[in-house]
């Protein structure tokens, strides 16, 4: 039998440098998928990435050190939720099968530590904020196939302990996955993934009551209100509007759409949408009409107007969280965006002779510069294994859709039809010019600057 050997390149090239050699860092490459913003007492943004926290000081993003169990194998995706009341943090990895999943901060961001929670299940958290009290209320996700998890949670020591609030079971609140809570004084309001509906309870957690009349789709992964109204997004039937606390619920003009953030600040509502490029929706009339305000973002990118999440900080400014293009920003009530940041972690980056650069970012495939790092375009769809031949080709490898050239400095990008293996896990070249590709096939390497391919480990 043939034995298959997969390799996996890390190449490191080494310069000289002189002594007392300064770096400072580029602008960008931007993107990430954000998950989550949360504003501390100061105004400073602290943001829930797909592998970690991360916060703006006004100058540059600093990653905190990994908030994981297992550092060198963070829980990658899920909801990464956090929340602040005033100089109070608490953010959740994710990680179901760890019970150190939230990290808690006193101190206004400046350092966390793990809560050794009790009580609370092996969960994903959906979601997690504060009461009016200040204690912390966190949604739990039960994932398809596991028995535990579920229902909305609460704890009144800074989340060392958790109980679940109230016999949620007796109204059928038996809640597989809390998307999203709202809280009016003692009035919790509680969204849910699967189906489950709207829930809730007007005696602080105490009883639970089902307020899905008039919804015609019963996930709901967002709650807001303004005006004394009421307002839901629905996976794929817009936003509803309720006049008497959620009694009843109305389908406004906004019909369609996966609607999985709503943020609403001085009678501007803003809704936004997800894995059908709807991008951003604007109401100035409660919610009677809404119209598209995309202006600003990046619609040439992959999933360039997939929202992820909608928050307005304590100046009126509101913040967009995107799944693969980072954080934008809105100074004028969201008529029009701007790319606010958060760094892609950059796998491997080469520049060529002429000053071109191009960055292999790990979620977010490739990125290039032509102006020194000042500014980047993203690449879509041709992975994010790069490297530099000896002719000043670029190569790049995907793991689902092989090799990828280009001749031109990245202009232009022809699929290595005549690459014999399947997904590229890495791409290097050796100081003689030869390129080397691991794959699911084993390694490859092609000594012509990738017209013909040898696999040495067949």
């Amino acid at each position: 039998m043939k034995r298959i050997i997969l390799v996996f390149f890390t190449l490191l090239v080494f310069a000289p440098f002189g002594v007392g050699q300064t770096f400072n860092p580029t602008n960008g490459p931007w993107g990430n998928t954000i998950y989550s913003i949360a504003f501390n007492s100061n105004g400073k943004p602290f943001v829930g990435t797909q592998e970690q926290l991360t916060s703006f000081n006004g100058t540059v993003w600093n990653n905190i050190s990994l908030l994981s169990c297992c550092p060198s194998y963070p829980f990658v995706g899920g909801f990464k939720p956090i929340a602040s009341r005033g100089d109070t943090l608490i953010y959740a990895d994710d990680d179901f099968e760890n019970t150190g999943k939230l990290w808690l901060s006193t101190n206004d961001g400046v350092s966390f530590s793990n809560i050794q929670t009790s009580g609370l299940p092996l969960t994903t958290v959906g979601c997690i904020t504060f009461d009016q009290d200040g204690h912390m209320l966190l949604g739990s996700v039960r994932l398809t196939g596991f028995s535990v998890g579920g229902g909305l949670w609460k704890s009144t020591n800074l989340g060392s302990t958790w109980n679940l609030l109230g016999n949620q079971s007796a109204v059928g609140m038996d809640i597989k996955s809390v998307a999203t809570i709202l809280i009016q004084g003692d009035t919790l309001l509680v969204g849910t993934f699967q189906n489950n509906g709207m829930f809730r309870s007007v005696d602080n957690g105490t009883s639970w009551e089902v307020i899905n009349n008039g919804l015609t789709n019963l996930t709901i992964p967002s709650l807001t209100q303004t005006s004394g109204n009421l307002f839901c997004g629905t996976e794929g039937n817009g936003v509803f509007k309720s006049i008497n606390q959620g009694q009843t619920w109305l389908q406004t003009s906004l019909n369609t759409h996966y609607i999985v953030a709503l943020v609403s600040h001085n009678n501007i509502l803003l809704a936004g949408s997800r894995t059908d490029n709807g991008g951003i929706f604007r109401s100035t009339d409660n919610g009677a009409t809404w119209v598209s305000s995309n202006s600003g973002l990046n619609i040439e990118a992959p999933n360039g107007l997939d929202i992820r999440t909608l928050t307005v900080n304590a100046s009126g400014e509101f913040f967009a969280g995107t799944t693969a293009d980072g954080i934008y920003k809105s100074t004028d009530n969201g008529l029009t965006w701007r790319q606010f940041g958060t760094p892609l972690q950059s796998k491997v980056v080469v520049k060529k002779d002429n000053g071109t650069l191009f960055a292999g970012n790990t979620y977010s495939g490739t990125s290039r510069s032509t102006d020194d790092g000042a500014t980047w375009k993203r690449i879509s769809g041709i992975g994010n294994n790069v490297a530099l031949a000896t002719n000043g080709n670029v190569f790049v490898g995907s793991e689902s859709a092989g090799l990828y050239e280009s001749t031109d400095d990245g202009v232009t990008w022809t699929h290595k039809d005549n690459f014999p293996g399947s997904g590229v896990f890495s791409v290097a070249v050796n100081a003689n010019g030869v390129i080397f590709a691991g794959s699911f096939g084993g390694v490859y390497r092609s000594t012509d600057n990738g017209v013909t391919w040898t696999n040495p480990s067949a």
